[in-house]
């Protein structure tokens, strides 16, 4: 039998990218790590976008998904979920197949958004991130805690 395709990891080394990294070893799946430099902005370059349409990080790219078709899945949360189905460990439905995560599969999206659902968005510096469009996140957040 032949060895799976790599899953591909887009990561820039953050406490959702290191969960990620985790999983996919506890999960025992073979991934690459692609770096996507958050500093240098290049989670905005339409390779990327293409991969996590809301530039989210991070993000993976598995060549065997649902019927054997390469899938894309961004947000840790919902590579998190997609990868218990797939390996059927660490999830609360090991039975579930990770073909309910089609391209049109809802699942992804209520995920995503969650960093957005917050009652006071500037309460913490982790929120007020999620907000923000800019490439230079520490300069707003210091700025806003002048």
């Amino acid at each position: 039998m032949p060895e799976p395709a790599p899953i591909q990891l887009y990561y820039w080394p953050t406490p959702n990218g290191w969960k990620i990294t985790i999983m996919l070893e506890e999960c025992g799946l073979p991934y690459e790590v692609k770096f996507v430099n958050i500093l240098k902005g290049e989670q905005f370059e339409p390779g990327f976008l293409a991969i996590s349409p809301n530039n989210r990080m991070p993000a993976i790219v598995d060549p065997d998904g649902p019927d054997g078709r390469p899938i894309s899945i961004f947000e840790s949360g919902a590579i998190l979920q997609y990868l218990g189905n797939k390996t059927g460990r660490f999830t609360l439905e090991a039975s579930a197949s990770a073909a309910k995560w089609s391209s049109g599969s809802s699942g992804k999206w209520p995920i995503s958004d969650r960093c957005r659902a917050k009652p006071d968005t500037s309460a913490t510096m982790p929120e007020r991130t999620c907000l923000m469009p800019s490439t230079d996140i520490r300069m707003r957040w210091r700025d806003s805690t002048e």
